[in-house]
């Protein structure tokens, strides 16, 4: 595999995995992601009548245990394929196909951001922080998981030499694995 840090080409193959994976996420890395969502949400406050925006929300997993707690949910993803599929799943949830690096709300609309798993996926995680924290209230909370350094991780490492062996692809780097780095991480969020 040969890293890369373009942007545009990190976005595409993101765009085209989640388009692709739509149907099948939720038996798959649903079930890995499930049990990080009560911290995140505890992370962030959320409580009844909290306004919550999920970003990346996928098939709407974070965005249901957000109306569990009888607040309410906004859940954003670029992929049309995940969010028709968040809208089957979880009907009277709004869910819209955005940008997350140019999020379509007005300044300090959420009570709540939360993001499962999400930045590492994303081009520019700096630009996304931004966009979270302007539509924020004040005294809002931002809440944000990311993955360990993937190369201690025992499904990553199966997946990565998967990648090696079959699909010698160029494989986006960068904010992809950067994120993992915990002085990576706190640097974007100072």
């Amino acid at each position: 595999m040969k890293p890369t840090d373009d942007p545009s080409l990190i976005t595409r193959v993101e765009h085209e995995t989640w388009e692709r994976c739509a149907n099948s996420y939720v038996d798959g890395f649903g079930a890995l992601v499930c049990g990080s969502i009560t911290p995140l949400l505890d992370a962030a406050c959320v409580e009844t009548d909290s306004r919550v925006l999920d970003i990346g929300t996928g098939p709407g997993i974070v965005a249901a245990a957000v109306r569990e707690r009888q607040a309410t949910p906004i859940g954003i993803d670029f992929s049309e394929s995940m969010i028709a599929e968040a809208r089957r799943r979880n009907p009277g949830i709004e869910f819209k196909q955005a940008n997350a690096e140019a999020l379509p709300f007005d300044s300090l609309q959420f009570d709540a951001v939360v993001s499962n798993f999400v930045l590492h996926h994303l081009a520019c995680p700096s630009k996304v922080l931004s966009e979270a924290y302007r539509v924020l209230r004040e005294g809002g909370k931002a809440a944000f998981t990311v993955w360990s350094d993937f190369t201690k991780l025992a499904g990553f490492g199966l997946f990565l030499d998967a990648m090696e062996k079959h699909g010698n692809l160029e494989m986006p780097h960068g904010p992809l694995f950067g994120v993992s780095d915990p002085g990576t991480f706190h640097d974007m969020f100072r």
